[in-house]
């Protein structure tokens, strides 16, 4: 029998749910109403959610919140200046299934509010991936460092690595499914230095099951060969693959450069039409 089970925190707007007796102010019930709060956020235990939005939602005075909330002790910790509450064990409850998970998790600390009390949180999320090994520590930092990579691999880029590589996995030599979206011999892309971008050179096809073990990690790191496709080139893939990374900064740059020139342009066009509207009176 399984000690855990999902729980969907669209619950709180069903009208079934409504119409049933509210929750008394209690210990048990702000604890329970924690766990399955609707502000919750993929990453464990971090709840961005204020002290009068809390009560309200539980439809308690604030007095009887505070009261409730003393008696969680150090269960949960507030800073109810930034409106963001943590849950300080909830990462040894609800580990990540998997590095992407942990990886996806740096979009959603963007909309955590900025405190102390976000920055302990952080501190023992990133502890506790350590304690779970190198490639879920590996991908905390590959999302802190916001490598950039297209949301979805292009159409055009995805057919020239199939070209490439056949359906074959790079690393295990074994055919890949790409119907199959869930099983381990499905077809998936992997990138061969996961702190590049997604491009020609630090792209290969890759059975599902060796994507999942490599993770966020080198070939080398994790026990796997160098693709046969960029054994005999890996000089020139790590140096095109650079090259690319560079390139594509370099054009970030500019048009950050362009932009302000433009802005620049157009408030001293503003300050000259100002200036013969009023000599025009």
């Amino acid at each position: 029998m399984s000690r855990y089970a999902k729980t969907d925190v669209r619950i709180w707007d069903d009208e079934r749910i409504r119409r049933l007796s509210p929750i008394p102010p209690c210990g048990q019930g702000l604890w329970i109403h924690l766990l399955i709060n609707r502000h919750r956020t993929p990453i464990p235990g971090l709840i961005p959610i204020g002290r009068s939005a809390l009560a309200e939602e539980l439809g308690w005075s604030l007095t009887d919140l505070d009261r409730c909330w003393r008696e969680l002790g150090e269960m949960a910790r507030a800073d109810w200046n930034a409106r963001l509450i943590w849950l300080p064990n909830a990462i040894r409850y609800n580990e990540p299934e998997s590095p992407n998970v942990v990886a996806s998790w740096r979009s959603y600390l963007d909309e955590v509010p900025e405190c102390s009390l976000r920055k302990e949180a952080e501190a023992v999320l990133v502890a506790h991936l350590r304690s779970m090994g190198q490639q879920w520590a590996a991908a905390w930092s590959l999302a802190e460092n916001k490598v950039y990579r297209p949301s979805k691999i292009p159409g055009t880029l995805r057919e020239t690595i199939k070209s490439r590589d056949g359906n074959a996995c790079q690393y295990c030599g074994k055919r890949v499914d790409w119907a199959d979206h869930r099983g381990p011999t499905g077809g998936t892309f992997d990138h061969v230095d996961p702190s590049r971008p997604s491009h020609e050179f630090n792209l290969v096809v890759c059975c599902r099951k060796c994507n999942g073990i490599k993770g966020f990690r080198t070939p080398a790191a994790a026990g796997f060969k160098i693709p046969r496709t960029f054994s005999e080139h890996s000089e020139t893939v790590i140096e095109k693959t650079s090259e690319a990374s560079c390139n594509q900064e370099q054009e970030q740059e500019q048009e950050q450069e362009q932009e302000e020139e433009l802005g620049s342009l157009i408030g001293i066009s503003k300050k000259i039409s100002l200036r013969s509207d009023q000599e025009a009176r």
